[in-house]
């Protein structure tokens, strides 16, 4: 289960300023279609994805647009219906559940791709359910499915201008 702290975190505070910190949500998904694009991640096969941690949905609407068949799981209902409004298609299936509770999801595996891009990961609690999610993951995959993971390395302080993370700003004069 995610850590209750990091979904208080998200509950309380964040998730009303999580698309507001990342900058415009059009640019998000287009860097995050680029990237794709670049990499050649587009449907091979069953054309199903399942985006774990999805927030406001920058992936998952790179990844529809891509014309892959996208199911999204978010503990947050409000970055979910964030997604849902960016979703002009409505082409995304979106569940809100835990990451690690496949009984809420698995129904629509077996997926070619999964992928859990930003600080989901370190929001679980333990080592133990990090395995457990990547045993969950590979368990949806299909025969040579691709699970893409990306997190931030918190095993190093980071010094200088680094140790920032950049948000948006507003800056008006009076």
């Amino acid at each position: 289960m995610t850590d209750n702290s990091a979904k208080r975190h998200y509950q309380n505070l964040l998730a009303k300023h999580y698309s507001w910190m990342a900058g415009d949500f059009n640019r998000q998904v287009e860097k995050n279609l680029n990237w794709f694009e670049k990499h050649n991640i587009h449907p091979k096969s069953s054309k199903n994805a399942i985006d774990f941690g999805c927030g406001p949905g920058f992936q998952s609407i790179a990844l529809s647009s891509l014309s892959f068949n996208v199911t999204v799981v978010d503990f947050n209902q409000h970055l979910l219906d964030e997604l849902k409004s960016q979703d002009e298609n409505e082409a995304i299936e979106v569940i809100q559940s835990d990451i690690v509770k496949p009984e809420n999801y698995s129904h629509k595996a077996p997926f070619e791709l999964a992928v859990c891009i930003g600080d989901i990961l370190t929001h679980l609690p333990s080592k133990e359910s990090v395995s457990d999610f990547f045993r969950i993951a590979y368990d949806l995959l299909e025969p040579n499915g691709n699970l893409i993971l990306s997190f931030r390395d918190f095993s190093v302080a980071l010094t200088g201008v680094d140790r920032f993370i950049p948000v948006q700003t507003t800056i008006t004069k009076s």
